[in-house]
C-alpha cells in the first residue's frame, strides 16, 4: 500500500486524495509535486487544486473525507467570527456603560461635593441693631459686645457643627468660621447648624450666641450653581468673664484642636479669660464688701438734692447693670418725692462706692444698657444709657406729655409718636397714650423710626430687680455671703 507523499499516511489503492490532509495524489507518470506544509492545527484545510471553490461542479471530484473536514472547518470558522462579532457587540456595550456611569458618578460626586457658602460677618456694639445678613451672602453672623471689640484674624474661630442628609445619607461634620466668613462648605442637602462653643475675640472678650440656638439651611443645585437658604441669621453676644464658666472654655478649646487655622491662639486666649475672671471676681468681692458698709450707716445723701434719707427706709439688690462682671448697687426709698427720685444706682470705683444716677424708676437690660426715667404732671422723659465706672454715656432720649396736655398745647398737631409703647410699665400705668414730642439718638435729633429701631436693639431683655429691705440678715445674705 502505497503512503501521502505529505502526510505519510497509508493511501487507499487508486486513491486520489490522501484522506488524512488532502493531498492530491499524482496520477501514475505524473512527477510527484513537493507536498505542501502541513497545516497549522484549527486553521482551515487548503482546497485541493482543481477543486471546487464555490461547491459548484461535480460533487464526486472530492474525496469524502475531505468535503466533511472542510465543512466542519467551515462551521467552526463561521462561530469563530460570530463569537468575535459577539464579543465585539459586549465589549462596546461595555465601554458605553463604563463611560455612562463614569459621567454619572462625576455628577453624583460633584453633587456630594461641599461648597463654599457666603457668610457675612459683621462688628457691631451692643447698642447697634442686628443687621448681619447682607446680599453678598447667603447666612449671616453678628458679633457684638459692649465695647465693639472685633471678631478679627485674632480670635478663635467660630465651630459649626453640621448634621444633615445627603442623597438619603446621614452627613455629619464641623466646620469653622474664620473673620473673613470662609470655612464653611455644604454639600447638596438638607442641614441643621449648632455651635459647640463659643470665641474669644483677640482683646479676651468672651462672645457666644443664645443657648440652643439652631439654625437649619437647605442647599440645592440650580442652573446658577448651588444655592443655600437658611432659616436665620445668628447673634453672638458678649459674656461678662465673671460668667464664662471652664466648661466654657475647655469647649473652645477642645474643637480648637482641629481648627488648622489656630495654631495655638485658643490656649493662650483661654487663659486670658481665666485671669480676668479671677480679677472680676476678686473686684466683685470686694465691691459687695463695701456696699454691704455703706449701707450700715445711719444715713445717706440723696442724688445733688442736698437732702439725706435713713438706710432704714431703703430696699436693694445687687444687679450687673453695664456688664462689667463687677456688681453694682440699685437701691430704692420710700421718703423721697418723686421729683428727687426713688432710686438710685450706685457702682464701685477704685475701693469707694460711687453714685451713678437718680430716677424716678430705673429699668435695666441684659444688654447692658439702662434705662432712667421720669414722669411729672402729665409730663414724660428718659434716657436709655451705659457707664464706665461713674461715667454715663447717654444713648437714646424721649420727651412727652399725656394726650390731653398735648392735644391741650398742640392741638391738632400730630406728635411724632402716640401709645403706651414708651419707656416703661410705670409710665403707662395712667392708661393714657403719651405723645412724643422729642427723640433723639447719641444727642442727634432722630425721627420716631430711627429713634425706635435703636432702643428695640439694646431693649429684648429685661433683667429683674429683686430688692429687698435693708437689714442686717439681708446684707448678710446677699452682700456678704451671697
Amino acid at each position: 500500500m502505497s503512503q501521502c507523499p505529505r502526510c505519510h499516511q497509508p493511501l487507499p489503492e487508486n486513491a486520489r486524495f490522501c484522506g488524512n490532509c488532502g493531498y492530491r495524489v499524482p496520477d501514475p507518470g505524473e512527477g510527484v509535486a513537493a507536498p505542501a506544509p502541513e497545516p497549522v492545527a484549527g486553521a482551515p484545510a487548503p482546497c485541493p487544486e482543481g477543486a471546487p471553490r464555490s461547491g459548484a461542479g461535480d460533487p464526486a471530484v472530492v474525496a469524502p473525507a475531505f468535503a466533511g473536514r472542510s465543512a466542519a472547518a467551515a462551521r467552526a470558522s463561521r462561530k469563530g467570527r460570530t463569537g468575535r462579532i459577539l464579543a465585539l457587540v459586549l465589549g462596546s456595550a461595555a465601554v458605553v456603560a463604563v463611560v455612562c456611569g463614569a459621567f454619572l458618578f462625576a455628577q453624583d460626586s460633584k453633587a456630594k461635593e461641599p461648597h463654599p457658602i457666603a457668610v457675612g460677618v459683621a462688628n457691631s456694639t451692643t447698642s447697634q441693631g442686628v443687621d448681619a445678613g447682607t446680599a453678598q451672602s447667603a447666612w449671616g453672623i453678628q458679633v457684638r459686645t459692649a465695647s465693639g471689640a472685633a471678631y478679627d484674624d485674632g480670635a478663635t474661630s467660630i465651630p459649626v457643627k453640621v448634621d444633615g442628609t445627603v442623597d438619603g445619607a446621614s452627613y455629619e461634620t464641623v466646620s469653622y468660621l474664620d473673620a473673613e466668613g470662609a470655612g464653611l462648605a455644604l454639600p447638596v442637602g438638607d442641614f441643621t447648624l449648632t455651635f459647640p462653643a463659643g470665641a474669644i475675640l483677640s482683646d479676651g472678650t468672651f462672645v457666644a450666641p443664645a443657648d440652643d440656638t439652631q439654625v437649619t439651611v437647605t442647599v440645592e443645585d440650580t442652573d446658577q450653581g448651588p444655592h443655600a437658604t437658611f432659616s436665620q441669621d445668628v447673634t453672638f453676644t458678649e459674656v461678662p468673664a465673671s460668667q464664662v464658666t471652664d466648661d466654657d472654655l475647655d469647649a473652645v478649646a477642645r474643637y480648637a484642636q482641629d481648627d488648622a487655622n489656630d495654631q495655638g491662639k485658643a490656649q493662650n486666649l483661654c487663659q486670658n479669660v481665666r485671669d480676668a475672671r479671677d480679677s472680676q471676681a476678686s473686684t466683685a468681692q470686694a465691691a459687695k464688701k463695701a456696699y454691704a458698709g455703706w449701707l450700715t450707716q445711719y444715713a445717706v445723701p440723696w442724688g445733688d438734692s442736698g437732702k439725706t434719707v435713713p438706710t432704714s427706709s431703703l430696699t436693694f439688690c445687687l444687679v450687673d447693670a453695664n456688664n462689667d462682671g463687677v456688681p453694682d448697687l440699685m437701691i430704692e426709698s420710700d421718703q423721697t418725692a418723686h421729683v428727687d427720685g426713688y432710686m438710685e444706682l450706685l457702682t464701685y470705683v477704685d475701693g469707694d462706692v460711687k453714685l451713678v444716677s437718680v430716677a424716678e424708676r430705673f429699668t435695666v437690660y441684659s444688654s447692658g444698657y439702662v434705662l432712667s426715667s421720669y414722669m411729672g404732671v402729665g409730663n414724660h422723659e428718659g434716657a436709655y444709657f451705659n457707664f464706665e465706672g461713674s461715667t454715663i454715656k447717654q444713648h437714646a432720649a424721649y420727651a412727652g406729655e399725656d394726650e390731653d396736655i398735648y392735644e391741650v398745647e398742640h392741638g391738632s398737631t400730630e406728635p411724632l409718636h402716640r401709645g403706651t409703647d414708651v419707656g416703661n410699665d410705670y409710665l403707662d400705668n395712667s392708661g393714657l397714650d403719651i405723645c412724643v414730642t422729642d427723640v433723639s439718638v447719641d444727642d442727634k435729633a432722630v425721627d420716631w423710626d430711627t429713634y425706635d429701631a435703636a432702643v428695640k436693639a439694646i431693649t429684648q431683655e429685661e433683667v429683674p430687680l429683686s430688692l429687698v429691705d435693708n437689714t442686717a440678715a439681708n446684707r448678710t445674705s446677699v452682700l456678704l455671703n451671697g
